[in-house]
């Protein structure tokens, strides 16, 4: 298993655009990926097209719990 992690304070460098971009090729070429959006903002549930059900706190997110694979969501890709 490989972990890639994209991190840079500054906003508007292409983060989110490069980590979805990362996840889809991994995809692609068969890989089990999954792709944790951290960011408030949650772009990457835009790129997928998808809706998220409903906010969770990235601190939240990373202590565990039932509640990580409810919030897993499918995509077309």
């Amino acid at each position: 298993m490989a972990t890639v992690a994209l991190y840079n304070i500054k906003g508007g460098v292409g983060k989110t655009a490069a980590a979805v971009n990362l996840a889809y090729l991994a995809a692609r070429d068969g890989a089990q990926t999954i792709l944790f959006d951290l960011d408030p903002q949650g772009s990457a549930a835009f790129y997928f097209r998808i809706k998220p059900s409903r906010k969770l706190p990235g601190r939240k997110f990373l202590r565990g719990g039932r509640s990580i694979e409810k919030r897993i969501r499918g995509t077309d890709y």
